[in-house]
């Protein structure tokens, strides 16, 4: 009886220390123990007081720079159900600093992460680009966030298996814009087909999530009729900023005729007329409804009202027909 208790409690120490492992080892090979870094992922703007987990990041991929700006590994996760208590644990080997950025989205096969080589490529030259055709394409297939972080990391051979938590506020690049634009006093008949065309050049982006250089390319879709007679047409778009060239037209399918352009983010979302400065900013909102009005007058379309978050941006002193 006394033989078995004491193959009992062997078996019981032995598993209890497969199961405690590298942290509590007393032995002379701790150096084997892995170390490293748990990622962790959030989204807090400006104006938000507390974080949150957005759903749409479904999918993460992280790079690591060290000291020197080179590219010294890469970790991902397709399968991202973001919250409080979701990490992303990587194993290093490097000490020193280290910078990270982390990209994530819906769909990250929708941007091109190619050409990346461990031990050669850059910060400076990281591009993450929206795949085109033609250079066209109808929106985004997704949403897209960037994240950067840093840490440095000791040599801690001595102290078992050790990961740094490493935590990425996670900024939106891609806003979605939901078009109806409606007719005052036209004759347009409600089998006539237009289509919205938006262009810009904010396609590519660097290391910082900054638009990098990128040839102009058009976000184009077929606007539908609602039962008002009202056009209605969504879009995902990139990154929007002040100061650059989005041009949003309408176009009259059949003739080619562009009845209405403007610059989408200068002229119509942060325009500031008589009504002042709006009560949202690009970098707080990234839902926008947007309600435009059209009057047909000396020989042009004129946009006589835009309401955009339920901000009314601007407000021609022109009589409106029923």
């Amino acid at each position: 009886m006394r033989f078995r208790s004491v193959h009992a409690v062997a078996f019981i120490l032995l598993s209890a220390y497969c199961l405690i492992g590298c942290d509590f080892a007393v032995f002379d090979d701790l150096v084997s123990c892995p170390q490293g870094v748990s990622f962790h992922f959030y989204r807090q703007t400006p104006c938000e007081q507390f974080p949150n987990y957005p759903s749409d990041i479904r999918q993460v991929r992280v790079f690591a720079f060290d000291a020197n700006g080179v590219l010294v590994g890469e970790f991902s996760d397709k399968k991202v159900l973001l919250s409080a208590d979701y990490s992303l644990s990587a194993t290093l080997q490097h000490t020193g600093k280290l910078t990270f950025v982390a990209w994530g989205g819906s769909d990250l096969e929708s941007y091109d992460f190619s050409d990346f080589q461990e031990g050669v490529t850059t910060k400076g030259e990281m591009r993450v680009a929206l795949r085109l055709k033609d250079r066209r394409t109808t929106s985004v297939p997704g949403s897209l966030y960037v994240g950067l972080a840093s840490v440095s990391l000791e040599n801690r051979e001595d102290m078992g298996s050790v990961y740094e938590r490493v935590t990425f506020n996670m900024r939106e690049l891609t806003y979605r814009i939901h078009f109806t634009i409606s007719f005052i006093g036209s004759s347009f008949l409600m089998d006539e087909e237009f289509v919205i065309r938006i262009e810009d050049d904010n396609g590519v982006y660097d290391f910082n999530g900054q638009i990098a250089l990128c040839e102009r390319f058009e976000y184009v879709t077929q606007a539908v009729r609602d039962t008002g007679g009202a056009l209605k047409a969504d879009f995902t778009l990139m990154k929007l900023e002040e100061g650059r060239n989005a041009l949003v037209s309408l176009i009259d399918k059949t003739t080619g005729e562009i009845l209405y352009t403007a610059n989408l983010v200068d002229d119509i979302i942060m325009f500031q007329g008589d009504a002042g400065e709006p009560p949202y900013s690009l970098e707080c909102d990234h839902d926008f409804p947007i309600t435009l009005k059209l009057k047909y007058e000396k020989d042009t379309w004129m946009l006589v009202q835009a309401t955009v978050l339920d901000w009314n941006v601007i407000s021609r002193p022109i009589e409106l027909e029923n």
